[in-house]
């Protein structure tokens, strides 16, 4: 069955496309499993990292499945250099998608309307990389998943600032999309050693419950934002690095939870 994982934080900064081209890079080219990234976010990082071209310049993008009627996801991906990985670019021109979006009825589901049953076939897993807000196009990720993944910083105490309003958004969500499940709140940027991670740890913990939280965590690793700055893949850039090992054990974790 194809599992559809929003990874979603309206707050910028906390891991978000980190976290989706490594969890597709350890899917795709150590577990060996065939991912799909859409990238649902205007700024395009995460086709910066995995795509071959400049998103602008992509003939093919998300905002072109949104807006086209007859353009569908099975149609619309692209391989990547990467074993297993195919991508949908993301543009800068899905920064007006949520008002051209708006004058449809169907707006909010547009994106689900669109992931048509070949997707399945071709794909174990598809990974939407969410902007950092709680507009349209959040709200399409999160109707066309299956589950859903919350990256939370525990470096600053305002990690759970907004938390509140995001999970609203998603109460709201799930009485539309019913199967919508937590696939867990991961923790990233973790510091070793300071009161304030350990801190805002439990602080995540008891916010969602221990139970609703990867075991993985995900440390904070010079390493990781080399790989992002060379628009690589932690796995390319050094897959000796414990960002490589989080971001495996994460892949593990998901893969051996039976979803």
């Amino acid at each position: 069955m194809l599992k559809i994982i929003a990874v979603a934080n309206q707050k910028g900064g906390v891991g978000k496309t980190t976290t989706v081209v490594n969890l597709a890079g350890a899917l795709g080219t150590k577990l060996e499993k065939r991912v799909l990234v859409i990238d649902l976010d205007p700024q395009a990082n995460a086709s910066h990292t995995l795509g071959s071209v400049n998103p602008l310049e992509a003939k093919r993008t998300i905002y072109h499945v949104l807006m086209d009627k007859a353009r569908v996801v099975s149609t619309s991906y692209e391989e990547t250099r990467l074993h297993g990985i195919s991508l949908i670019y993301g543009d800068l021109r899905l920064c007006s998608a949520d008002i051209e979006l708006s004058r449809s009825a169907k707006a909010s589901i547009a994106l689900s309307r669109k992931i048509d049953s070949q997707v399945a076939e071709d794909f174990d897993y598809v990974l939407i990389d969410c902007p950092p807000n709680l507009g349209l196009l959040t709200i399409n990720g999160l109707l066309a998943a299956t589950h859903y993944i919350i990256p939370v910083e525990s470096n600053s105490y305002y990690a759970l600032v907004g938390l509140a309003q995001l999970e609203r958004t998603i109460e709201d969500v799930i009485e539309v999309n019913e199967s919508l499940k937590l696939l867990g709140a991961l923790v990233t940027m973790f510091k070793q050693n300071t009161k304030i991670s350990k801190g805002i740890i439990h602080e995540i913990r008891k916010h969602f419950g221990a139970e609703r939280v990867f075991d993985t965590i995900i440390n904070s690793n010079t390493a990781l934002e080399q790989a992002t700055h060379m628009g690589q893949t932690i796995f390319e850039y050094d897959g000796r690095t414990p960002g490589a090992k989080d971001y495996l054990a994460l892949a593990n974790e998901i893969a051996g939870s039976g979803i």
